[in-house]
């Protein structure tokens, strides 16, 4: 085969899901080829579909650096776009797809993917307006009618939206579809209808959990009275289910449980979040409360560290950040998500990690530490008594403490509709100085970005002393 036969066979290969024989074409293109548009666009997608974003981006800007005239740039700024799109660079991503689009105007996917940054950023107008022309140009396909009717809704359309969505989701067995149905009906004020469609589709269904996975949605659409409507018929299906009762218990703004969320709730999140979790905290939720801490210990004067506990330590952000700027002797982890646990030990800093629920650990495991962090833990944990006094317990004398909370107004503590806690800094500080551990250092800080606007926390670092 000749090169052009080779590429159409590689590409072939991959449109099947066949990424191993693609491989294999791609470096024999490689030696044979070098530096060649078509190649190094072929190592983009390839590296695109095993996940590897930032490769797949380097690949992809090379390839369209060696672009000549005629040959299909836009499918290569099409692919560009969706690897900075997956890392949640969505302004960049944006660009991209615009010159893909100006190059060739008639292909419906660049316009769909115009959609999907679009709904990232937030910008509904552009969505609708991009998600109207794929369908221009394939009208009734049901991705495209789908994407509609969410930016429709976005912008409070409801009728329209519903208008636009009906006929699809009386016959559409697809669960995304129903979703949006569902949320559009009670948005036009039809709750029988909605209710009556989620019982439908639980009897047809063999899976597990929809109900839930239904409310889950509505409340990550901000509309929480639907919501709680949907974990109440939930939980008449699971009436043992904790992470129902937690919700609900949110939703209702009921007393706070004092064993914060539970840890079935917190595991199933973070098992199904693990994957772009990091891309998505740091790109798209700009979140960085690892290097904070970090920058905190070095300004109080730590040169080193002897033995370090991450608590929740998810997909290693905070050892990565410590082990960058500070010699660590020994770095243990522990998290609940046996899938974050993966992740952390894919970094190679953390001497070792152990899949566990924060205070039984701390309860049970009876070794000292030089420095404990907890950083954007304590938004599972409710009151933070009982994990005070654990803490101290496990700090060496001298030893350090650092960790984030979401800020709150309310006194004490308050459980959120959205299933975390906030606490207020005086119910903070008191339970440090009750456990003998002396202010270093408090600040405001950005933790991470939500629907675009900024969430409230604190930052603090405290030392043990002893009397």
């Amino acid at each position: 085969m000749d090169t052009e036969q080779l590429l159409q066979k590689a590409f072939s290969l991959l449109a099947r899901g066949k990424t191993g024989p693609a491989r294999a074409i791609c470096r024999k293109l490689q030696a044979e080829s070098g530096e060649d548009f078509n190649v190094c666009h072929l190592q983009g997608v390839l590296a695109l579909q095993e996940g590897q974003l930032e490769l797949a981006q380097a690949a992809l800007e090379r390839a369209l650096s060696l672009a000549a005239p005629g040959q299909r740039s836009d499918q290569a700024l099409s692919n560009l776009a969706l690897a900075l799109h997956r890392q949640g660079r969505d302004q960049q991503a944006l660009e991209a797809i615009e010159q893909a689009i100006a190059l060739y105007p008639r292909e419906q996917a660049y316009h769909a993917n115009m959609g999907y940054i679009a709904e990232s950023l937030g910008r509904w107008d552009r969505m609708e307006q991009a998600f109207a022309l794929a369908l221009e140009l394939q009208p009734a396909e049901p991705e495209y009618l789908l994407g509609l009717a969410v930016a429709l809704r976005r912008q409070a359309h409801y009728d329209k939206a519903w208008e636009l969505l009906r006929e699809l989701a009386a016959d559409s067995p697809d669960l995304d579809i129903q979703r949006e149905a569902v949320l559009l009906e009670l948005a036009t004020d039809q709750r029988e209808a909605a209710l009556a469609r989620v019982r439908c589709i639980l009897m047809e269904s063999e899976q597990t959990g929809l109900a839930t996975q239904f409310a889950d949605y509505l409340a990550d659409e901000g509309q929480l009275d639907s919501a709680r409507l949907l974990y109440q018929l939930a939980r008449e299906l699971e009436p043992d289910n904790p992470t129902i009762e937690h919700m609900l218990a949110s939703l209702e703004r009921r007393a706070i449980p004092r064993a914060g969320a539970p840890d079935e709730y917190v595991r199933a999140l973070y098992d199904q979040y693990a994957d772009r979790f990091e891309l998505h905290l740091k790109h798209r939720l700009q979140y960085g409360a690892p290097g904070l801490i970090v920058s905190c210990l070095l300004e109080q004067g730590v040169e080193q560290l002897e033995r370090v506990l991450d608590l929740g330590c998810g997909t290693g952000l905070m050892g990565a950040a410590l082990c960058e700027k500070l010699p660590v002797n020994h770095l243990a982890g522990v998290d609940l998500s046996a899938n974050m646990i993966k992740l952390a030990d894919s970094k190679g800093v953390y001497h070792r990690l152990e899949q566990a629920s924060i205070l039984p650990y701390l309860q049970a495991n009876e070794a000292r530490w030089t420095l404990i962090c907890a950083a954007d833990v304590l938004i599972y944990l409710g009151h933070l008594e009982s994990w005070f006094a654990l803490v101290r317990r496990r700090l060496q004398p001298g030893g350090l403490l650092a960790f984030t909370i979401e800020q709150g107004e309310a006194e004490g503590v308050s459980l959120l509709a959205n299933g975390r806690y906030q606490h207020h800094p005086l119910y903070i500080e008191q339970l440090a100085q009750e456990n003998g551990l002396v202010e270093l250092h408090s600040a405001e800080l950005m933790l991470r970005k939500e629907r675009g606007e900024e969430v409230l926390g604190r930052l603090y670092l405290f030392r043990y002393v002893t009397a």
